[in-house]
């Protein structure tokens, strides 16, 4: 009876173990996602009410010229992201985890033009990203995987973390007197892989956003001036969705342009942004200056 009792504490403890494990590499994720895709905004947001992510990052890409309705194209993107929270998923209420990533994105794919309006594209890409991450314990309690957990958080090293992406993304812009309606959607799979550890975090993410751009309404240092209105529905699957208890984010927001590529050719317009982020357990503001190239 002993030794039986024996076997099963050991396989509890082992499945126990896993999870931390599991858990961390989705807080992992989260931290890559959230700190390079489109999908979501740069900024501060509470997630949760224990919470709070800190991104910003920048995203490039270059449409290759080409005589026919096929074309190929390269993105880049870097940024950095730092998640906080004082109740992990690994530890007890008052325990203190913090994720910081630098992140560096490179892809491409081919992108079909499917009349003057609208485009259709498929690609991939992979992230690489390292991770800093620390793990402070609240003394009134002790944790059984306490071992694991300094092992995954208190390291001294770095970890790196490899993103692998597949996409696909649809665009559709016109032009009725002078406004200037546009609609894109997106579809990505991504798989996160840690270095050093078996499990792995698997998302799909996914937006649709319409807008539309007014008219030249007045110049300014002779460059032309417009405003942009736009809605962005996000939805979440896969584990970012079980790790972020949220299955959709809206986004709403205006934007002032100012179109410099007269003055720098290879910047199209700077403006500035101001939206507000809502959903099940995540919430921001966001003010800001940007670039479009």
């Amino acid at each position: 009876m002993i030794k039986k009792i024996l076997i099963f504490s050991l396989v509890s403890s082992t499945i126990h173990a896993d999870m931390v494990e599991q858990n961390f590499v989705n807080d992992v994720a989260k931290v890559v996602l959230m700190g390079s895709q489109k999908s979501f905004e740069s900024g501060a947001h509470d997630l949760k009410s224990t919470e709070e992510m800190k991104t910003i990052f920048a995203a490039f890409r270059y449409n290759f010229e080409s005589t026919d309705d096929l074309n190929i194209y390269l993105n880049a993107a870097g940024g950095v992201a730092k998640l906080t929270t004082s109740d992990p998923l690994v530890g007890n209420v008052g325990d203190y985890a913090k994720l910081e990533a630098m992140n560096f994105e490179l892809g491409g794919g081919v992108r079909y033009k499917i009349d003057s309006s609208s485009y259709i594209a498929v690609g991939g890409g992979v992230i690489y990203s390292q991770i800093d991450p620390s793990f402070t314990y609240n003394n009134a309690l002790t944790l059984p995987n306490r071992t694991r957990i300094d092992a995954l958080y208190n390291s001294s090293d770095a970890l790196d973390v490899y993103t692998y992406q597949a996409n696909i993304k649809y665009d559709y812009e016109t032009n009725i007197n002078g406004y200037e309606p546009y609609v894109t959607a997106f579809l990505g799979y991504f798989s996160s892989d840690v270095d050093g550890l078996d499990e792995r975090s698997n998302s799909t993410l996914a937006h649709i956003k319409t807008g539309i751009y007014s008219p030249e309404l007045v110049k300014i240092l002779n460059l032309p001036f417009k405003v942009e209105a736009y809605a962005q529905e996000t939805f979440l699957m896969g584990d970012i969705k079980e790790n972020m208890d949220t299955s959709n984010i809206t986004q709403v927001g205006m934007a002032f342009h100012l179109y410099t590529d007269t003055l720098i050719k290879y910047v199209n317009n700077v403006y500035f942004d101001v939206n507000y982020v809502t959903g099940e357990n995540i919430e921001g503001f966001h003010m800001g200056v940007s670039a479009k190239f």
